[in-house]
């Protein structure tokens, strides 16, 4: 079921308790052998005797998180001498996460989860990386960034501007940001059709420049954390939420918003989704190339599985997202 679950993207899900069924609570799987074989019946034991514990947990594994791919790969990935004494040098990462961003990532239950949490553990399981994680909204964690307070900052959009403050790896996910309303007579094909609407956006979020230059501040809201972005949405307080496509399907589901629809893709010059990268501070140059390095090394299977984990499994970047959000 644990597998299922996790194929059907529905990572979390908990187990509430063993079923009410007494001594048939648990499946015990067996292997079973034609009655009056005891010779037969007396290797298979030994061998499955013979199977360490660990080696059975490896098993369970891959078919659970990864219906039957392997996911071991090398111990760690193959560096230069030059880079493996960086990484000697450098000590613990402390690593940035917006903890409202689902589910790229967030906080449950005291837990820093999300598709962006598991890229970056696999990234430092390639390369030996310790992490810190460290959990804020975005306008806190960015002047972190700029100050060294952080070394690694992730779910960012790579910006020219931005370039004075941190160094970028390749994006690692993109995602479409879409144009969220609860109004039928709202007809968007292009960012001026929204001028008359109450908007809202996230703060600092890298088309907001953007935004104000074609709509002007009038009419604009910027929100510094999700939740309440989506609450004034469901309250009224404004007409249409600009947000990434998943992220935004999250809130809605979270705080059981109704009638919410998406009117279609936000297409700017230049802006072609949302490229979930990691940005380096720029004193760690040779950490950023090293990134790039484990990102690279990642398979599709690996790529993939992280994905459905989080997005489901029909995760896929959508050219022209719309439609009604039940």
């Amino acid at each position: 079921m644990e597998y299922l679950a996790n194929q059907a993207g529905f990572r979390f899900l908990e187990m509430a308790g063993p079923a009410p069924l007494n001594q048939l609570s648990r499946e015990d799987f067996r292997i079973g052998v034609r009655v009056g074989d005891q010779l037969l019946l007396d290797r298979l034991q030994a061998g499955l005797d013979a199977i360490p514990t660990n080696r059975l947990s490896n098993l369970r594994e891959r078919w659970q998180e990864f219906g039957g791919y392997s996911s071991e790969q090398s111990a760690r990935l193959p560096l230069s001498s030059e880079q493996l004494r960086f990484l000697a040098s450098l000590g613990p990462v402390r690593v940035g996460f917006m903890d409202d961003y689902a589910p790229f990532s967030f906080t449950d239950g005291g837990r820093t989860l999300g598709l962006s949490v598991d890229v970056m553990d696999r990234l430092a399981d390639l390369t030996g990386l310790q992490i810190i994680p460290v959990r804020g909204q975005w306008d806190e964690l960015i002047p972190m960034l700029q100050n060294g307070d952080i070394d690694i900052m992730a779910n960012m959009s790579y910006r020219p501007e931005r370039e004075a403050f941190a160094r970028f790896t390749e994006p690692y996910h993109t995602i479409p940001n879409v144009v969220f309303t609860q109004s039928d007579s709202l007809n968007y094909t292009r960012l001026e059709d929204l001028g008359d609407y109450r908007l809202a956006i996230g703060a600092g979020i890298y088309y907001e420049d953007a935004v104000k230059e074609i709509l002007g501040t009038d009419n604009l809201l910027t929100f510094s954390a999700q939740e309440p972005m989506f609450q004034a949405l469901a309250k009224g307080d404004v007409d249409v939420v600009i947000n990434a496509l998943h992220s935004g399907n999250y809130w809605i589901h979270e705080l059981g918003i109704s009638g919410v629809r998406i009117a279609g893709e936000l297409l700017l010059p230049g802006f072609t989704g949302e490229d979930l990268r990691f940005g380096i501070r720029p004193t760690l140059p040779p950490l950023a190339d090293i990134l790039n390095q484990a990102l690279a090394s990642i398979s599709p299977t690996e790529q993939r599985t992280i994905e459905t984990r989080w997005l489901g499994a029909t995760a896929r970047r959508a050219d022209q997202p719309s439609g009604r959000i039940e």
